[in-house]
């Protein structure tokens, strides 16, 4: 668990903070836009849940949202941030 949350930080770090990475940061960030689309969600979802602090874990899921705009839905005016994990039963809403 501890290379997924290496490999979900240094996404962040390159998606929100363009030019400050470091280069194993800038390698990772290769790495994982080189996964599967449903891979890239689950690391992020992931990670995302084993932050401690809020602000953290709210930064996770705006990579997520920036990278795959497709998690909001609109139904009747409303937008639903939905992430349903494959074989799983677990959503975050």
């Amino acid at each position: 668990m501890d290379d997924i949350n290496q490999i979900a930080n240094a996404v962040r770090v390159c998606t929100l903070s363009k030019g400050k990475e470091t280069a194993e940061e800038a390698f990772l960030e290769k790495m994982f836009l080189a996964f599967p689309k449903e891979t890239q969600m689950e690391v992020l979802i992931h990670s995302s849940q084993s932050k401690k602090i809020l602000y953290e874990k709210c930064q996770c899921m705006l990579v997520l949202v920036k990278l795959h705009p497709e998690v909001i839905r609109e139904e009747n005016g409303v937008s639903f941030f939905i992430i349903c994990i494959l074989n799983t039963s677990e959503a975050i809403c």
